[in-house]
C-alpha cells in the first residue's frame, strides 16, 4: 500500500508525533479491517477531511496506558501543593491533566484532593486529551481490573461501587473533573479561563522532538500561574529545564516551576542555605502510604526537598542532581559509576537524558547500552526512537516505538 504523502505531515502537525510510514500503514490497514473496507486510497482521502475518522485512526497510533495512582509521588506532591495553596489564598485551585487518556489520572487527582480534606468547592480538575473515544470512556467512569494496578487499593473502597465485573466511580469524584477534547499544541481555548495552579503532563513530551517539546512547554507555561506547579515524567525533566522551567528538587515527583517565578514563594522548598527553617521541614510520607488518605493540616507547611542520606546510592544521587538541574555534576558521578560497573542500565539511561542535543551520538550509545542490558526498558526505547526521528531515521524510530507499544500491551495484559 502506497501512503498518501499528506498523511504523515498531517499527523505531525496535529499531534507533534513523527510517525514512521510502516506504523501509519499498519494502523490504516487495521482501520480498514474494522470498517470492512478494502479501498485504501478512498479511506486515506477521507482521513484528510473527516475529523472523526482521523481521531479513530489516532486511537491506533497513540496508546493510552494508565491506571489509578500510577505515579503516587507526583500525585501526592500535587495534592499537598494544591491543599496548601488553597489554605493560603482561600481561592479554588485549578488543576490540569493532559493527556488524560481514559480518565484515571484526573480522577486520581480528585480523589487525592478529597483525601487531603479539601471540599468540592475548593478545586476543579480539567482533563484534556486528543482522543474523543478515550474521553467518552472517561466520562462514563466505569473501570475494569487493569485500571487498579496500584499497590495500595484502599481508595477503591472509598470512591467506587462494584458494577458487575467492573467498578463505578462515585458521582462525587466524577463531578470534580471536566473533560475536553484538545491538543497540547492547540490549547488556545483553555486560555479563556483563569490560569491553572497545577499541571500534570507526564510521559507525553518524550514522544516529541526538541522543537516540538519547546512549543508544547510554551503552551503549558502560558496556561499556568507564574508560581504554579508542573509535573512531568522523570525522563522529561531535562527537556522541561531546557525550555523555561526550573526543578523544585522534590524526590520522585518530577516537579518544576517557571524559571522566572518568585523564588521566595512559600510553596517552594526552602533553599539548603537557610538553616533557620530546618525545624519546619517535614519529610514527605513514605512511598508505600502515598495512595492512602492524606490528612488535612490546619496550616500550610513548606514542601521540602527530601534530604540526601549519607549513604545515598550513586545512581539515586545522580538522579537528584539531574532533577535539580546540576547536569554536569550528575554526568561526572554517572561516568565514575560506569567506570566501575557498566552493568547498570539505569545509569546508562540517565546519562543519555542529561546529555545536550549536541551530543546526541553519545546519548544514542548510552541508550543502546541500556537496551542491551534491559531489552524491555520502555523509557529508553522511547528516547532512542526520538533520537532516530531527529536524525531522519523514521523507519527505525517506528520499530522502536512498536517495541515499546508491545511492552506496554503486555504489562496491561499481565496486570
Amino acid at each position: 500500500m502506497k501512503l498518501d504523502p499528506r498523511l504523515a505531515p498531517l499527523v505531525r502537525a496535529r499531534t507533534g508525533l513523527a510517525i514512521a510510514d510502516d506504523m501509519l500503514g499498519r494502523a490504516i490497514r487495521q482501520r480498514l479491517r474494522e470498517r470492512q473496507e478494502s479501498d485504501a486510497e478512498v479511506y486515506m482521502a477521507r482521513i484528510l477531511d473527516d475529523e472523526s475518522e482521523f481521531a479513530d485512526l489516532l486511537d491506533l497510533l497513540v496508546i493510552p496506558e494508565t491506571w489509578f495512582f500510577r505515579d503516587p509521588q507526583a500525585i501526592a506532591h500535587a495534592a499537598r501543593f494544591a491543599q496548601e495553596r488553597h489554605a493560603r489564598s482561600g481561592a479554588p485551585v485549578r488543576l490540569l491533566s493532559l493527556p488524560c487518556s481514559t480518565g484515571e489520572e484526573p480522577y486520581t487527582l480528585a480523589m487525592a484532593l478529597f483525601d487531603t480534606g479539601l471540599p468540592a468547592q475548593a478545586f476543579q480538575v480539567t482533563a484534556v486529551d486528543i482522543n474523543e473515544p478515550s474521553l467518552e470512556r472517561a466520562r462514563r467512569g466505569l473501570y475494569g481490573r487493569n485500571s487498579f494496578r496500584a499497590r495500595d487499593l484502599a481508595f477503591r473502597e472509598r470512591y467506587f461501587q462494584p458494577e458487575g465485573d467492573r467498578q463505578r466511580l462515585t458521582e462525587r469524584v466524577r463531578n470534580q473533573v471536566r473533560f475536553r477534547q484538545g491538543n497540547i499544541l492547540q490549547l488556545g481555548s483553555l486560555r479563556d479561563g483563569a490560569p491553572f495552579d497545577v499541571v500534570l503532563c507526564r510521559n507525553l513530551l518524550i514522544y516529541f522532538d526538541d522543537q516540538t517539546q519547546g512549543r508544547a512547554l510554551s503552551h503549558l507555561a502560558a496556561l499556568m500561574h507564574d508560581d504554579g506547579l508542573l509535573c512531568v515524567g522523570s525522563s522529561e525533566m531535562v527537556s522541561a529545564m531546557r525550555h523555561g522551567f526550573a526543578s523544585l528538587g522534590v524526590a520522585h515527583a518530577s516537579a518544576l516551576i517557571k524559571r522566572q517565578a518568585n523564588t521566595a514563594d512559600p510553596l517552594r522548598p526552602p533553599p539548603p542555605a537557610a538553616p533557620r527553617r530546618k525545624a519546619a521541614v517535614r519529610p514527605p510520607p513514605p512511598a508505600t502510604t502515598l495512595p492512602t488518605r492524606l490528612r488535612a493540616r490546619s496550616a500550610p507547611a513548606p514542601l521540602p526537598t527530601a534530604p540526601i542520606p549519607a549513604a545515598c546510592p550513586p545512581l539515586e544521587e545522580a538522579q537528584r542532581l539531574a532533577d535539580a538541574g546540576r547536569g554536569a555534576e550528575a554526568e561526572t558521578l554517572l561516568r565514575t559509576l560506569l567506570d566501575t560497573d557498566r552493568s547498570q542500565a539505569g545509569a546508562h539511561f540517565l546519562l543519555a537524558l542529561i546529555l545536550p542535543d549536541a551530543r546526541a551520538a553519545e546519548a544514542e550509545r548510552a541508550l543502546r547500552q541500556a537496551l542491551y542490558l534491559e531489552p524491555e526498558h520502555y523509557p529508553a526505547l522511547c528516547r532512542l526512537a526520538l533520537i532516530c526521528e531527529r536524525a531522519g531515521r523514521l523507519d527505525e524510530a517506528g520499530r522502536l516505538r512498536d517495541r515499546a507499544a508491545r511492552i506496554q500491551t503486555r504489562a496491561g495484559d499481565d496486570a
